[in-house]
C-alpha cells in the first residue's frame, strides 16, 4: 500500500463505499472533534463510514464521548493504526507537538501507519505540522469545517463548506466524507490557507467584536447585556438572511447604503465620548466605502464620506 493510505484507496476504488466501510477515529475531541465524531456516528451503518474509536488528549482520562457513541477509548497509537482515517483535532498551537508525540507512540507500539490517513482540522496551518506522521508513511491532509463551534455541543451544520488540502486520493476521501455530512467541499491549496483563514476570522470573529460594542451602547439605553444581545440577534439574523438573498454588494443596508450622511454624523457625535468604539465605527465605515463603490456610488460622494470619517 502506498502513502495515500487505505481510506484514500478505498474511496478511489469504483463503488468502494457500497462494499467497504471506512473506519474513522478522532484524537483529542474538543469542540470540533466532538462535533465531527457525533456527525460521523449519526450517518449510520449504511453510509460507508463508522466511528471506530476516540482518543482523549489526556491518555489516562475518561472519555464521555466514547461512551456516548459506544466506541472504544484508545491510545493515540491504537487509534491511528486501527482507523482508516484519523482526525487530529488539536488546537493550532498544539498540533505539531501532538503529531510528533503521536508518531513516537506509533513507533514505540511496533505497528505501522503506512496504510493509514491522518488529517488535522486547522484552517490556518498547512501540512508541515503533520510531517512526523507523514514520515511513517501515513497519508496526511487538512480538513477544515468553515463553521463556528462555540461549545462542545455545537453540531456540524448541513451545508457548510469544508476546505480540503491533501493528495488527490486522500482529497477524494475527504470530499466524499464532506458530502456524506451534507457539506460543500472544495480543494484549498496550501499556499492559500492564510487568505482563507483570515477571511473566516474576519467574517466570524469580528462580528462578535462588533456585537460586543453594539451591546455596550444598548446598555447605555437601559438594557442589560443579555437583553441587549437578545435585541440584536434578530437584527443580525435578518442581516445574514438579506445578504444570502441579495448577495454582495446589494446586501448592505443602513445609512451609508442610503447616502444618509446626517445620520452618520449623529452616530459620530454619540461616540465622541467612547474613543474605542468611535475608532472601530470609523474604521468599519471607511472599510465599507469599497462596497458603496461596487454599488455604483460616485467618486465625489465617496470622497465626502471619507472626509466625514476622517474628521475633516
Amino acid at each position: 500500500m502506498d502513502r495515500t493510505g487505505r481510506a484514500a484507496s478505498q474511496a478511489a476504488a469504483p463503488n468502494a463505499q457500497e462494499s467497504v466501510m471506512i473506519g474513522i477515529g478522532v484524537w483529542g475531541p474538543g469542540r470540533v472533534g466532538t462535533a465531527i465524531a457525533r456527525s460521523v456516528a449519526a450517518l449510520g451503518s449504511n453510509s460507508g463510514y463508522r466511528m471506530v474509536g476516540v482518543s482523549p488528549r489526556d491518555i489516562g482520562g475518561r472519555c464521555p464521548l466514547a461512551r456516548d457513541l459506544d466506541v472504544p477509548t484508545m491510545t493515540p497509537a491504537e487509534l491511528v493504526t486501527t482507523a482508516d482515517l484519523t482526525v487530529l483535532a488539536a488546537p493550532d498551537d498544539a498540533l505539531a507537538e501532538a503529531a510528533t508525540a503521536l508518531a513516537a507512540q506509533v513507533i514505540a507500539s511496533g505497528h505501522s501507519a503506512a496504510d493509514r490517513s491522518v488529517v488535522h482540522c486547522s484552517g490556518a496551518l498547512d501540512l508541515s505540522v503533520l510531517a512526523s506522521v507523514g514520515a511513517l508513511g501515513a497519508a496526511i491532509g487538512a480538513w477544515h469545517p468553515l463553521q463556528a463551534f462555540p461549545t462542545t455541543g455545537s453540531p456540524v451544520r448541513p451545508g457548510i463548506t469544508w476546505a480540503v488540502t491533501a493528495s488527490p486520493e486522500l482529497a477524494a476521501t475527504l470530499t466524499e466524507l464532506s458530502l456524506a455530512l451534507g457539506g460543500r467541499p472544495f480543494t484549498l491549496a496550501a499556499s492559500a490557507k492564510g487568505a482563507y483563514h483570515t477571511a473566516a476570522s474576519m467574517a466570524a470573529n469580528y462580528l462578535v467584536t462588533l456585537t460586543w460594542h453594539a451591546t455596550t451602547l444598548l446598555e447605555s439605553c437601559g438594557l442589560t447585556r443579555d437583553d441587549a444581545l437578545a435585541a440584536l440577534l434578530p437584527l443580525l439574523e435578518s442581516t445574514v438572511a438579506g445578504l444570502a438573498g441579495a448577495g454582495l454588494p446589494q446586501g448592505l443596508t443602513g445609512p451609508l447604503a442610503r447616502g444618509d450622511m446626517a445620520t452618520v454624523e449623529s452616530h459620530l457625535r454619540v461616540l465622541a465620548e467612547r474613543p474605542d468604539t468611535d475608532a472601530l465605527y470609523r474604521a468599519a465605515a471607511a472599510a465599507t466605502l469599497p462596497v458603496l463603490a461596487a454599488r455604483g456610488v460616485g467618486a465625489d460622494q465617496l470622497a465626502r464620506w471619507q472626509a466625514l470619517l476622517d474628521g475633516a
